[in-house]
């Protein structure tokens, strides 16, 4: 009589446990995330000692294009994949010839960004007898390319432009201040845009 209540007990304790997972045979096959190469940052800005333009340009591009979402390749792989190719110099390179070299190496999108001409322009101004200012001002403009490596076809292409204005003790302020502002606000404006690559 013991062993059979023991028993109904251990049957009842079994029925309360959760069920098991169901098993599930595997494919063999997984999501392929695409990959997205994040070419250099072109700068034809015209301006001296901007080269840290490109460098928040391109956090902009991780942040667009997340590794958790897209097989990025970028940095030292992406000109290692380009010298393999012959390519030394982006700009050199013709747009077919860029996505054979690309294809190649099984991308799926490329990224390109460049920064165009910039124009800054400063004023000196006297607000009251005992201050002196300097007033900077910058246009802004970048543009920004997704290409489907496969078939050539431009998925995205939009060319963003900001006026920012920088004002400032003379000595403590310069163009850079006025252009970091601009950069931001259209950085800013990028990074709202739907880009879906599927």
């Amino acid at each position: 009589m013991r062993r059979l209540v023991c028993l109904f007990v251990v049957l009842f304790v079994l029925g309360l446990s959760p069920a098991p997972a169901p098993a599930y045979a595997d494919d063999g096959q997984s999501i392929r995330r695409p990959t997205v190469v994040l070419l250099p940052v072109i700068n034809n800005s015209g301006q001296r000692r901007t080269g840290y333009m490109e460098g928040i340009i391109a956090g902009a591009l991780n942040a667009k294009f997340p590794a958790d979402r897209y097989a990025i390749v970028s940095g030292p792989e992406l000109e290692e994949i380009l010298r393999q190719q012959g390519i030394e110099d982006l700009r050199a390179v013709g747009n077919s010839y860029l996505l054979n070299a690309l294809q190649a190496s099984g991308a799926d999108y490329c990224v390109r960004a460049e920064i165009h001409g910039v124009t800054t322009r400063q004023r000196v101004f006297l607000p009251d007898i005992f201050l002196l200012l300097k007033q900077w001002t910058a246009v802004v403009p970048v543009s920004f390319t997704v290409t489907n490596v496969r078939t050539g076809t431009v998925v995205y292409d939009a060319t963003f432009s900001d006026y920012a204005r920088n004002d400032g003790i003379i000595g403590f302020t310069d163009r850079h201040n006025a252009i970091r502002i601009g950069l931001s606000r259209l950085l800013d404006r990028f990074a709202q845009e739907q880009i879906n690559l599927d």
